[in-house]
């Protein structure tokens, strides 16, 4: 998780400006890490459970780009 970190940390933001998208326990680290945890709709419970966010579509339906349009944009 240093690289996102140090990238947030170099774009001029910190971390807890960040978004990290996850769907199983391998994006664990990352949804706790950044200021912005989202789970996919389609992830594992325990995912979900730690996401500040959970997509209204899954990963095969642009369930990110779904999310960014209506959140970020």
């Amino acid at each position: 998780m240093k690289q996102i970190t140090w990238l947030s940390n170099k774009l001029g933001f910190g971390v807890e400006k960040s978004m990290g998208f996850g769907d199983s326990m391998n994006d664990e680290s990352m949804i706790r890490l950044c200021g912005y945890g989202v789970a996919m709709s389609n992830g594992l419970e325990e995912i979900k459970n730690i996401a500040d966010f959970v997509t209204e579509k899954d990963n095969n339906h642009d369930g990110i780009a779904d999310f960014l349009r209506k959140h970020v944009l």
